[in-house]
């Protein structure tokens, strides 16, 4: 749950469920997206209508530093939905929508002479949504991403768009081939993060319980599927926070504070709608399967050139090699050992490798050879080859768990994870046993509708009164979607119960002993 840091928490919380509310929202738009030293709308710090805008203490995100137009007087609806995505984890992505007035022809394309040119997407937008207290206007920041293209309805005279959160930029974002080794999940989320051009400061990562003993991304992946590949391997999350920072939860966060305990007791007068949801999410059946791979210890011929390449004197070709297995490392092509050149193409003649030169830029997939012949004589090289470390497939994994109660009571609903970045049997074993115990029996969602709380986040614990049971029950937020319009603040919340599985305490790969009653079903 989101804390104002300082003594209007208690007033702000009070207010968020009293008889009488008054909502107070914030829409700031850098149509311009020009940044410069008159910048404002940082968290925290600035004041903007002489309201501060109230979030983590020492939260500034490089968009922040935009200069922002304020288009709070002009809002009829604002929007934002952001969910955690079951039962991998994986990454979720949050997304908004706005309508503004435009009865001043505001947002008429070309109409207005400082902005009309600048209606075009990916314009940086913050939303934030509070309340009037006694202490000014209390604000929380529940958005912060890029719009998309603007929608003019010229009979109503209002404009709509919506945007994602900065996730969006990963999710289109594609990415070379790379392979690491002996890697932490958070490590090589921020190895990509970094390659994507975020800095340390935009994002923070918990340690990964999840060693991979060795990475291949093939070229072409975006980095968000790269992302999603990590955390669904040891069931972490990966999202982006309401103020704007890129966050990595791993499996544990449920075990730890504040994730296990209560943070919001909401009454039986904040609830406007409950109702159950049809998709409570059984799997009783779960295998989990890999193919992981391992670097060989010493280097091995990766490939070898099948033709006789002519190179004229004075010239250079270019040679690309295609692998057949991803390689971690190449040894320099070095002269009569991996190459040799001849006067003839049969491998007669005078021999001319002393005066051939041979580059190499290896890839994990492919090789760029550059071959450069300095002989005073066409040279033909008769024999070419690479040497590397490849990474080899070194087992088949198969692990499969199930719940004979659960499958006769609900018929049998199986998931099936295929990932190699599972890379241990033990690991995959206790990966489909704790979906198979999280998921076996319907876990009671439900969805309500309440007098929104902006302090409310994802997978925050909260207890929720039961007109029918007329107690308290304890639910976990899976997804939020809160909508502002006419001074109404209201939030529709994914509600999930929570169960015993959630404190996590299984094994960590590489330490972890296998119980008695574990059998591997794969090799």
């Amino acid at each position: 749950m989101q804390s104002l840091n300082d003594s209007t928490q208690t007033a702000f919380d009070t207010m968020s469920t009293g008889y009488f509310r008054y909502p107070s929202h914030q829409l700031l738009v850098s149509w311009l997206r020009r940044a410069g030293a008159s910048a404002f709308g940082i968290v925290g710090t600035s004041t903007v209508n002489n309201c501060l805008v109230r979030g983590e203490i020492s939260v500034v995100t490089p968009t922040d530093t935009f200069e922002f137009h304020d288009e709070t007087s002009r809002v009829l609806r604002l929007e934002y939905d952001r969910r955690v995505e079951e039962p991998l984890g994986g990454l979720s992505l949050g997304m908004m929508n706005v309508v503004l007035d435009n009865s001043d022809k505001r947002f008429t394309p070309s109409y207005n002479s400082t902005i009309g040119t600048a209606l075009i997407p990916n314009r940086p937008v913050k939303m934030a949504l509070g309340f009037r207290l006694d202490a000014g206007k209390k604000m929380m920041e529940v958005f912060k991403g890029l719009t998309d293209m603007l929608r003019e309805n010229k009979v109503d005279r209002s404009v709509e768009f919506g945007g994602y959160d900065y996730l969006s930029y990963l999710r289109n974002l594609e990415m070379d081939s790379v392979v690491l080794s002996n890697k932490r999940s958070d490590e090589v989320i921020e190895m990509i993060l970094i390659e994507a051009g975020f800095g340390t400061s935009q994002y923070v990562l918990d340690q990964g319980l999840n060693t991979i003993n060795y990475v291949w991304f093939k070229k072409g992946e975006t980095a968000a599927d790269r992302i999603r590949k990590v955390c669904e391997a040891e069931e972490g999350h990966f999202f982006q926070d309401e103020h704007g920072i890129l966050r990595f939860h791993n499996r544990r966060k449920y075990s730890i504070s504040p994730y296990n305990t209560t943070q919001k007791v909401i009454h039986s007068g904040d609830i406007l709608e409950w109702r159950g949801l049809e998709d409570v999410g059984i799997y009783n059946s779960v295998t989990v399967t890999a193919k992981p791979r391992s670097v060989v210890a010493n280097d091995a011929e990766v490939w070898r050139d099948g033709i006789v390449e002519e190179v004229p004197t004075g010239q250079s070709i270019i040679i690309w090699a295609q692998m057949e297995e991803p390689n971690f490392s190449y040894v320099t092509p070095a002269a009569t050992t991996d190459f040799v050149a001849n006067s003839a193409s049969d491998g007669t003649g005078t021999n001319l490798t002393s005066g051939i030169v041979v580059a190499l830029d290896g890839f994990a997939e492919t090789a760029k050879i550059t071959i450069t012949n300095n002989n005073l004589q066409k040279a033909y090289i008769t024999f070419l080859r690479l040497r590397g470390k490849p990474a080899l497939v070194t087992s088949e994994i198969l692990q499969k768990y199930e719940d004979e109660v659960s499958a006769e009571r609900y018929g049998k609903q199986v998931l099936e994870i295929d990932n190699d970045f599972v890379d241990s049997n033990s690991f995959a074993y206790y990966l489909a046993r704790t979906i198979v115990n999280k998921y076996k029996d319907p876990l009671k969602r439900v969805m309500i509708l309440i007098r929104g709380m902006p302090q409310l986040q994802l997978k925050d614990k909260v207890s929720v009164y039961d007109r029918d049971l007329a107690t308290y029950k304890t639910y976990r937020i899976m997804a939020i979607q809160g909508v502002y319009a006419y001074g109404e603040f209201l939030q529709y919340l994914t509600l999930r119960e929570v169960t015993a599985g959630e404190a996590d305490t299984w094994a960590i790969v590489g330490i972890a002993t296998v119980e008695n009653n574990f059998e591997v079903v794969g090799s």
